[in-house]
């Protein structure tokens, strides 16, 4: 998640950068990325790395995409309508925020773009790309801006080399002419060295980690996205009327680490620990303070 919104930062300032030459919208995307890893602590110069020379394959592959930028990072906000009697909630209001909104030189048509960082198999027909048939956020922006001619779905992923570290003392062997086992290090790898590994392997195979496809919606799907936000909407409301909220023990280790709230569900600490949980009433990234959905 982290290096997803560190990734994310530097494809906003790349996308808004469409009009600069070449050269200067990769250098403000690098130096976004740079900035954002110094302003966060962290020193993690390894995902430093991986992220920029993503960025520069990134950058490579779609910079010459006739694709003129229109918004980016836009905030959304729109009525959630019942889909039995096309009346607006009187609890709720939905809102979001696209990525970008484009339009084609091929076709001077428009089209959303969203963006997603995974690590999972992007290849075409593989079960990334299937489950975006029922994707929700996709539903939500083909109610905010109906007149789209399709949603360009922007997936990177992430490369999954790591940086070689040196064999530990204990663990080394060696020769009989007193060198290491193939496989084992005296040192560990140099950061250059790594990011030439990382570049190598993105530029082997692009299309392993860039990836476009337009997701379309048909009417009858639309009508059913609809309906589905607007139960989850109902329970949300019922939920928040009777004060009781019920549980789903399937999700409470995911991801290979325990729910935030785990603790919450089982009693052992309270919802309103200021310590612990803070209570937005939007989404964090949305800057209205309004009921929302999204």
């Amino acid at each position: 998640m982290r290096f997803g919104s560190l990734f994310h930062l530097a494809l906003e300032q790349w996308w808004k950068a469409y009009a600069l030459g070449s050269t200067q919208r990769l250098a403000l995307a690098l130096a976004t990325l740079a900035e954002a890893v110094l302003a966060s602590g962290a020193t993690d110069d390894e995902e430093l790395v991986i992220a920029s020379e993503l960025m520069a394959g990134y950058h490579l592959r779609w910079h010459q995409e006739p694709l003129v930028t229109e918004l980016v990072e836009h905030e959304f906000t729109m009525p959630l309508v019942n889909p039995l009697t096309n009346h607006p909630s009187r609890t709720w209001t939905l809102s979001g925020k696209i990525d970008a909104k484009v339009t084609s030189e091929l076709d001077q048509r428009s089209y959303l773009v969203e963006h997603k960082t995974t690590t999972s198999d992007i290849s075409e027909g593989s079960a990334y790309w299937q489950r975006l048939r029922m994707d929700g956020q996709v539903n939500v922006y083909y109610g905010a801006f109906p007149d789209v001619a399709g949603c360009i779905y922007d997936v990177i992923r992430r490369p999954l080399q790591r940086r070689l570290k040196a064999t530990p003392e204990a663990s080394r062997q060696y020769t009989k002419t007193g060198k290491l086992y193939a496989q084992q290090r005296a040192e560990d790898e140099s950061l250059d060295d790594f990011r030439l590994r990382v570049r190598e392997a993105i530029a082997s195979e692009p299309e392993s980690y860039y990836k476009r496809g337009v997701v379309v919606r048909l009417e009858r799907e639309m009508h059913e996205a609809r309906v589905d936000l607007w139960l989850q909407a109902s329970q949300m409301r019922d939920v928040i009327s009777l004060g009781m909220h019920p549980r789903n023990p399937d999700a409470c280790i995911q991801f290979n680490r325990t729910c935030d709230y785990y603790d919450v569900c089982t009693g052992v600490a309270s919802i309103e620990d200021e310590r612990l949980f803070k209570i937005r009433d939007a989404h964090p990234e949305l800057s209205k303070r309004e009921n929302a959905t999204a």
